[in-house]
Protein backbone atom coordinates (compact mmCIF):
# COMPACT_ATOMS: atom_id res chain seq x y z
CA UNK A 1 0.00 0.00 0.00
CA UNK A 2 3.11 2.25 1.10
CA UNK A 3 4.25 1.99 -2.72
CA UNK A 4 0.84 2.66 -4.28
CA UNK A 5 1.08 6.10 -2.12
CA UNK A 6 4.63 6.82 -2.87
CA UNK A 7 3.54 6.33 -7.00
CA UNK A 8 0.91 8.21 -6.96
CA UNK A 9 2.64 11.22 -4.80
CA UNK A 10 5.52 10.73 -7.64
CA UNK A 11 2.98 11.19 -9.86
CA UNK A 12 1.18 13.94 -8.96
CA UNK A 13 4.68 15.92 -8.63
CA UNK A 14 5.76 15.21 -11.86
CA UNK A 15 2.43 15.97 -13.38
CA UNK A 16 2.59 19.15 -11.49
CA UNK A 17 6.33 20.19 -12.54
CA UNK A 18 5.40 19.66 -16.32
CA UNK A 19 2.48 21.36 -15.93
CA UNK A 20 4.21 24.56 -14.53
CA UNK A 21 6.80 24.33 -16.64
CA UNK A 22 4.78 24.07 -19.77
CA UNK A 23 2.77 27.28 -18.52
CA UNK A 24 6.10 28.99 -18.48
CA UNK A 25 6.78 27.63 -21.83
CA UNK A 26 3.61 28.93 -23.34
CA UNK A 27 4.37 32.61 -21.54
CA UNK A 28 7.72 32.94 -22.66
CA UNK A 29 6.90 31.87 -26.21
CA UNK A 30 3.80 35.09 -26.33
CA UNK A 31 6.22 36.97 -24.87
CA UNK A 32 8.71 36.75 -27.55
CA UNK A 33 5.64 37.02 -30.04
CA UNK A 34 4.54 40.22 -28.04
CA UNK A 35 7.85 41.63 -28.30
CA UNK A 36 9.56 40.20 -31.42
CA UNK A 37 6.52 40.09 -34.01
CA UNK A 38 4.01 43.12 -32.95
CA UNK A 39 6.12 44.98 -31.61
CA UNK A 40 5.34 45.37 -27.65
CA UNK A 41 7.30 47.16 -25.19
CA UNK A 42 7.94 44.43 -22.69
CA UNK A 43 5.58 45.32 -19.88
CA UNK A 44 2.77 45.17 -23.10
CA UNK A 45 4.53 42.35 -24.17
CA UNK A 46 3.88 40.65 -20.94
CA UNK A 47 0.64 41.48 -20.07
CA UNK A 48 -0.26 39.74 -23.94
CA UNK A 49 1.02 37.00 -22.79
CA UNK A 50 -0.53 36.44 -19.53
CA UNK A 51 -4.14 37.27 -21.49
CA UNK A 52 -3.50 35.21 -24.40
CA UNK A 53 -2.47 32.56 -22.21
CA UNK A 54 -5.82 32.98 -20.19
CA UNK A 55 -7.94 33.42 -23.20
CA UNK A 56 -6.12 30.00 -25.15
CA UNK A 57 -6.93 28.40 -21.84
CA UNK A 58 -10.59 29.39 -21.65
CA UNK A 59 -10.95 28.41 -24.93
CA UNK A 60 -9.35 24.69 -24.72
CA UNK A 61 -10.37 23.70 -21.78
CA UNK A 62 -14.14 24.05 -21.98
CA UNK A 63 -16.71 20.99 -22.80
CA UNK A 64 -17.35 18.24 -21.32
CA UNK A 65 -14.40 16.93 -20.36
CA UNK A 66 -13.28 20.47 -18.22
CA UNK A 67 -16.94 19.95 -16.61
CA UNK A 68 -16.13 16.76 -15.34
CA UNK A 69 -12.69 17.55 -14.19
CA UNK A 70 -13.97 20.45 -12.33
CA UNK A 71 -16.15 18.54 -10.27
CA UNK A 72 -19.06 19.69 -11.90
CA UNK A 73 -21.85 17.48 -13.17
CA UNK A 74 -22.12 16.82 -16.63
Amino acid sequence: MKMIYFRFLLWTRVASWTAASLYAVWVSVSFYLGVKLIGLSASAALIFALVYRYIWGRTIYTGPVAEASAGRSI
